[in-house]
């Protein structure tokens, strides 16, 4: 007797996956150590350009630990480990060095799109406040109400075109 039926779908889960756990938000609402980083200060900063500059501090941090390596190693005498770690800091500040144009070329298209969603935001308020000055609150309230009812933006504008034309005559 068989108890396969290929009716029933059943999912126990996805292996190692804990189910309910917030990587980012605690129970009260705080961040976690994750979140902050990952929601840093700077919300316009994108996460590319949070992670090349990451790369790079992490670089010259390499290359300053080098440095202090080979300052060691000069005291004792050492002339041939001094050099290597010397050397060493100079690749790794050669690498840092490579990510200051993509660092800046991030940091332009951040600051692109921060302007353009503030020019986004600037234009929706505009329009708003000329529907408001130039049809006045009736239209609006008949707009709304077209569109509640189910109707389509083009019907809802015709019908207030023409009832703020009715209020001005």
């Amino acid at each position: 007797m068989s108890y396969y039926n290929d009716q029933a779908l059943s999912h126990h889960g996805i292996k190692g996956v804990k189910w309910g756990r917030r990587r980012f938000q605690n129970a009260d609402g705080s961040l976690t150590p994750a979140g902050r980083a990952r929601y840093a200060d700077n919300p316009a900063e994108s996460r590319k350009t949070r992670q090349a500059k990451e790369a790079r501090s992490r670089l010259l941090e390499d290359a300053e630990n080098a440095d202090k390596k080979a300052a060691e190693y000069e005291a004792k005498g050492n002339a041939r480990k001094a050099s290597f770690y010397k050397d060493l800091a100079d690749f790794d500040r050669i690498d840092a060095a490579e990510y200051d144009a993509p660092i800046q070329k991030y940091q332009r298209e951040d600051k692109f799109r921060a302007t353009r969603k503030d020019i986004s935001a600037s234009r929706q308020t505009g329009h708003k406040l000329a529907t408001n000055l130039i049809a006045g609150p009736f239209a609006n309230r008949t707009y709304n109400s077209v569109l509640a009812a189910g109707g389509t933006r083009t019907a809802a504008m015709v019908l207030r075109r023409t009832s703020s034309t009715n209020r001005r005559r």
